[in-house]
């Protein structure tokens, strides 16, 4: 995120929870148990150990970063996308959304899809920003708080009449 400008709200989440780290070491363990065991040549056992050594250090250095400043919202979720950039006077609608079980927003990870993205590691809820014909849903530890902030300084962009056109 850019430091010249001010943040007024700023939230880094990480993959920190046991049942993250569980379920990713029960995956390459799986993944290394029966990769190695069908794996007929030296190579093919080197290609099953470092596909697992690279999953791993990518959950271990996997963040999500959220920021508000006076202009837009940032988000960035690294290793695998760079900063996304919504200034507000393109915001359109502003939700905030718990998290259920059930829905179609409680997941962790990246999801893009068609008009969608959506951005979430850890959290009770999520805050889903609609501009012109897209969605980001980012999921955050402090979701209400978010979601009012945006709107709040969605308004004020408003007032000052700097909408694009």
């Amino acid at each position: 995120m850019n430091a010249s400008r001010e943040s007024l709200y700023r939230e880094v989440q990480r993959f920190r929870q046991p049942r993250h780290w569980l379920l990713v070491v029960a995956t390459v363990t799986l993944f290394v148990l029966f990769g190695i065991g069908e794996a007929e040549t030296t190579f093919a056992r080197a290609v099953c150990l470092l596909v697992a050594a690279g999953v791993v250090a990518a959950f271990a250095v996997m963040r999500l970063t959220t920021e508000v400043t006076e202009e837009a919202i940032e988000v960035s979720f690294l290793p695998f996308h760079r900063r996304r950039v919504i200034r507000f006077e393109d915001i359109d609608r502003v939700e905030h959304h718990p998290y259920r079980a059930v829905t179609p927003l409680a997941h962790w990870g990246l999801h893009l899809g068609f008009g969608t993205s959506a951005y979430n590691i850890d959290g009770d809820g999520a805050v889903e920003v609609v501009y012109g014909d897209r969605s980001l849903v980012v999921g955050s530890q402090r979701s209400a708080e978010l979601a009012d902030l945006v709107r709040r300084m969605q308004r004020f962009s408003a007032s000052r009449g700097t909408r694009r056109v």
